[in-house]
């Protein structure tokens, strides 16, 4: 199925209520979506064209639900059910709202609208250029590529390990290699309906690094130079024990003490 959108939208009323909790002084539980369609989070149209989005929700308390469309920061009316029709080749992120007045349930939709005559896009430069490429176990290695299209705020990009997915979102990648033996890595560029496809061919040799870095035995903190941040100071460990350098670094932080391994797993990671 295809779905077309623009910022030209028609809006299908079908059913809706009010909000109304039936018990307000028990704590309230928010709904549930029940059912929805188009079945698919990701799709594309070719326009012109249009779908017709709808949800379907139960609330645990009883209560009424208040049903609503969203296409971007436009509300599309409150309803249950609405067909969509579009002119303009984008992306869009669809969202559908079930709420009891206190609490809400979602289900989000990403449509790429193409034109009749759709293009499809082109790989035009690949890091690295070259196809086969070696590295040791434990080495990380950085792969991009640029595609150009007739409709570049269509593409979406990804990476293939092996025919699994390893990547979406971004044209770069950063991996590192943790086995020996012969990879296929493709990077790919998805128009919503064509795509093209870059392929290295990587060679991993070495042995498998089982010996961890040396712990972290000095890590002190104290108030950072700027406002509400903090500075972490440590003796950096070696890589295996204390003998060579430490690859990276992992900080993460918690409203708790971190004490266990699944607190550490539940923490939040901070960037760089």
């Amino acid at each position: 199925m295809r779905i077309l959108m623009s910022a030209t939208l028609t809006a299908i009323i079908a059913l809706s209520s009010c909000i109304f909790q039936n018990s307000p002084l028990e704590p309230n539980q928010p709904p549930t979506i029940q059912s929805y369609s188009p079945a698919l989070m990701y799709f594309s149209l070719t326009a012109p064209d249009s779908c017709v989005f709808s949800i379907k929700a139960s609330d645990p308390d009883g209560d009424q639900l208040e049903y609503s469309f969203m296409v971007g920061d436009s509300t599309l009316g409150a309803t249950n059910s609405i067909k969509y029709y579009a002119i303009s080749p984008g992306v869009y992120e669809i969202r559908g709202r079930a709420r009891d007045g206190a609490a809400a349930a979602y289900r989000d939709w990403r449509v790429t609208v193409l034109e009749k005559d759709n293009q499809a896009p082109e790989i035009t430069w690949t890091s690295p250029e070259q196809s086969l490429v070696s590295c040791a176990v434990g080495e990380t290695l950085q792969f991009q590529f640029k595609a150009t299209d007739d409709h570049p705020a269509t593409l979406q990009y990804s990476y293939l390990l092996e025919g699994s997915l390893l990547q979406s979102g971004s044209s770069s990648l950063v991996h590192r290699f943790m086995q020996q033996g012969d990879f296929l890595l493709e990077g790919v560029a998805w128009d919503g309906q064509a795509g093209d496809t870059a392929m290295w061919n990587i060679s991993v040799i070495g042995y498998p690094d089982t010996i961890p870095p040396g712990a972290i035995l000095d890590l002190v903190g104290r108030p950072g130079e700027v406002d509400r941040s903090v500075a972490l100071e440590w003796t950096a460990p070696g890589d295996d024990g204390n003998d060579g350098t430490a690859a990276s670094y992992i900080v993460k932080t918690s409203v708790y003490p971190i004490l266990t391994e699944e607190d550490w797993l539940e923490a939040e990671g901070k960037i760089g």
